[in-house]
């Protein structure tokens, strides 16, 4: 707000200095605050990529490796184990052919698993795209022929899909992985088969990342007509993500609560290494 009145003060000024002859497009909003904050626009913007999500929580996964990374209303899962077992999801996708920038939409409800599919994803070098199970199937279906998925990961715990969304999916993608709570994927050990070394270290893979490679597939609200898929990539999270670490600040040892299935909420929790984070379903 006080920016705001400092704009209002500043225009005013330069209406009253010209007598009030001067033309809308020759006034400023750039305060002198403004000038010290805002990019030059004849300046390059700062274009270092401090690595991908994933890896950076690899990074932290060696460093704190029994520490409670998350936690949802069932179970708990720590740095460790949710590094291990990704790194096994994402080999398991690998097989089944999923390749390198390929989509995989991802159906679950606010959970561990959720977690797991979109770090299991990002591992893969492909873009992950989130869709609620209860939406209409008209919608689903919408949705599906926008992104084009390559594969479908859907948690067990948010249900059964509709008849006509699971006649698209097999006729549309090439695989489809049903993934259980991560107690009960610890306990069978359901991906045992798979190395659960970090992709991102084996040169055999094509899986590293850049800063303009893709990492999430969003859409738009579709109120004018058939919703439009967004692309998202890598590199604007290496700003964004620091900036709000130091900014508010915070540390190891926060613990946020994440109630939606806001995706760059988790995102952002891997990135500044946050204690944990509790994943609760909404009120």
């Amino acid at each position: 707000m006080a920016e705001l009145l400092n704009q209002l003060k500043l225009v005013s000024e330069q209406v009253l200095s010209s007598n009030c002859n001067v033309s809308i497009y020759d006034i400023s909003l750039v305060t002198e605050y403004a000038k010290k904050v805002l990019p030059h626009p004849d300046k390059a913007l700062n274009n270092d990529f401090v690595g991908p999500i994933h890896e950076i929580f690899q990074e932290q996964a060696k460093q704190t490796p029994d520490r409670i990374t998350m936690v949802d209303n069932h179970e708990s899962v720590t740095f460790e184990q949710l590094n291990r077992v990704s790194n096994q999801l994402s080999r398991h996708l690998l097989h089944k052919g999923l390749k390198r920038q390929e989509v995989v939409t991802i159906f679950g409800h606010r959970s561990c698993p959720v977690v797991l599919a979109i770090l299991s994803t990002l591992k893969c070098g492909a873009i992950f795209n989130m869709l609620d199970p209860a939406y209409p199937a008209d919608r689903i279906i919408t949705c599906l022929e926008v992104s084009t998925p390559s594969a479908v990961i859907l948690i067990e715990a948010a249900g059964q899909l509709p008849k006509s969304v699971i006649d698209f999916i097999n006729e549309n993608t090439k695989f489809v992985t049903v993934l259980k709570s991560m107690t009960d994927i610890l306990n069978e050990n359901v991906y045992s088969d798979y190395n659960d070394s970090n992709l991102s270290e084996d040169p055999t893979l094509n899986v590293k990342i850049t800063q303009d490679d893709f990492a999430v597939c969003t859409y738009t609200s579709g109120s004018t007509g058939i919703p439009k898929g967004v692309l998202g990539r890598h590199g604007p999270l290496t700003h964004y993500y620091p900036w709000m670490k130091q900014y508010f600040p915070i540390t190891l040892f926060h613990r946020p609560k994440i109630f939606g299935l806001d995706i760059f909420n988790i995102i952002n929790k891997y990135f500044v290494k946050y204690y944990f984070v509790k994943i609760t379903p909404t009120i």
